[in-house]
């Protein structure tokens, strides 16, 4: 008893509607319980249910009173939402919803230039409601399905317990109130908590209806068996936290649809973030975007020497990592600033998925005024309509050489200006474009490309092992002129020798 009037009063001290209305019905629950079982005529029975109904509905209208909940929030905005995203889903595909984590953008796309456009939310404060968004009807009664399954697990684990179905029931009405109000997974202590309770509950020995508990003994039928069952619960739990850091991120946040490119995910990263990646390939390449839209990443790399990537505004950045293998996956950490608290998580920066893959994929870390990676045929590359800059890892490069090529426009090498080209080994651990035009740029190797010429690399794999580097800049210089040109630099890889 003294414990739940402690965590009554840590929910009260909250003020959120939420909470009081799960207090109401735990209170409410035991409240009923205690009358039923204690008192034997029926009438007094229903007489005292009723009055504990109409105490939890008088406790849910007054604590939504604006006035006794003084500096908190109240409306009707959860209400709207739910509607809002109803009539999205009936008028799209009500059988099979918009897609695994599509509420972000295509709620987004539901409400934009509409007066109800204020009422955007990155969740839909209410799991069902979400669920059957992203899922359609077909999807929601799938999951409630295999909840109902895990329900019914836990109701015969909890058969022979004393008050093992009041706590089963209990339960629920938390995870219920919980579901109504919010993703039950977008706050991480929520989640926490229910995991550690269901998991208990899924835990608990199942015992059939041919066992009783005056014939056997529940937990414990040996002497040793206590021994077992620690040694066995370490072993799980180590077997757990093990798995939980090979296999799962750290510091990143749950995927949602890109509102830009629905045919991608985003991933929200803290201020720093664990991810691990698996191969087969080589390494893959992330497109990774800050939140101011400028800023830097610190990316830890296998000699310990991290890259510092600085972003600014309008140029794109990536993140080439390392996989390892399909089963055991290499982590990469990395840290991005600035940080910004959303009241709820501090983000970073996000990370878009799928990577980029191929077997000449270029390990960009930054590009400007440059097209994303293409890939096509097998082949990848990355085009620049104008001039451009990008920065690449050399030690991604593993056999490889940048190779330019001008694709489109006039095969006459007169009728065009000419297309300057520029390479910088770099040694420094800092990675950024220059702001400096072309003609004021240092170079350790330029040149100038020919309108009829084919792919060709621009330096060899004996200057790239010998020189040392980190990373190379790449820049492209493209002359403005009267009339339109179309020509196009195709920046891609090619196979060199390496000295032995």
């Amino acid at each position: 008893m003294t414990g739940s009037i402690v965590f009554s009063a840590a929910i009260v001290s909250t003020r959120q509607r939420g909470g009081f209305l799960l207090l109401a019905v735990l209170w409410g629950y035991a409240g009923a319980v205690a009358i039923w079982e204690r008192r034997r005529s029926t009438a007094f029975k229903a007489i005292g249910v009723a009055a504990i109904l109409l105490g939890c509905a008088t406790a849910a209208i007054v604590v939504s009173n604006s006035r006794l909940m003084s500096g908190t929030e109240h409306d009707a905005r959860r209400l709207w939402i739910w509607s809002i995203a109803s009539h999205a889903l009936f008028r799209h595909d009500p059988l099979w919803g918009f897609g695994y984590a599509s509420w972000y953008s295509e709620f987004q796309r539901a409400v934009a230039g509409t007066p109800n456009a204020y009422l955007f939310h990155i969740t839909g404060l209410n799991l069902w409601v979400q669920l059957m968004f992203e899922h359609g009807i077909v999807g929601l009664l799938v999951i409630a399905a295999l909840m109902l399954v895990t329900v019914w697990i836990v109701l015969e684990n909890v058969e022979t317990k004393s008050r093992g179905r009041e706590l089963v029931v209990l339960q629920l009405a938390a995870f219920l109130v919980c579901s109504l109000v919010q993703e039950v997974d977008y706050s991480r202590p929520v989640l926490m908590g229910f995991a550690v309770t269901w998991g208990m509950l899924l835990g608990m020995p199942f015992r059939g209806s041919s066992e009783r508990a005056d014939a056997h003994p529940l937990v414990f039928s040996s002497r040793g068996a206590p021994y077992r069952v620690a040694l066995a619960l370490g072993v799980c739990s180590l077997t757990a936290a093990v798995g939980a850091a090979v296999w799962f991120a750290r510091g990143a946040f749950a995927f949602e649809q890109d509102s830009d490119n629905r045919s991608r995910l985003v991933r929200w990263l803290g201020a720093e973030a664990s991810i691990p990646v698996f191969g087969p390939a080589n390494f893959w390449l992330f497109e990774t975007r800050l939140v101011e839209q400028q800023g830097s990443i610190v990316l830890e790399t296998t000699d310990g020497m991290p890259f510092r990537v600085t972003v600014k505004r309008g140029e794109r950045a990536f993140l080439p990592l390392t996989a390892g293998s399909r089963f055991v996956p290499k982590r990469h950490r990395f840290r991005a600033s600035p940080v910004v608290d959303d009241r709820m998580h501090q983000n970073s920066a996000s990370v878009f998925y799928p990577p980029y893959a191929a077997p000449d994929l270029l390990p960009v870390l930054l590009a400007s005024n440059a097209s994303p990676p293409v890939t096509k045929d097998g082949a990848s590359w990355i085009e620049c309509a104008g001039s451009c800059q990008i920065a690449l890892a050399v030690d991604l490069l593993d056999g490889f050489a940048p190779a330019l090529e001008v694709i489109g426009g006039s095969r006459s090498a007169a009728s065009d200006g000419d297309i300057l080209w520029g390479v910088r080994l770099e040694h420094a651990n800092d990675v950024s474009l220059p702001v400096d035009s072309f003609a004021a740029l240092h170079f350790d190797m330029s040149d100038h490309l020919s309108n009829a010429g084919g792919r060709r690399p621009i330096l060899t794999g004996d200057v790239i092992r010998s020189s040392h580097a980190r990373w190379i800049l790449l820049a492209v210089d493209k002359p403005p002129l009267s009339s339109p040109d179309m020509r196009v630099v195709r920046i891609g890889l090619m196979p060199v020798k390496l000295p032995a």
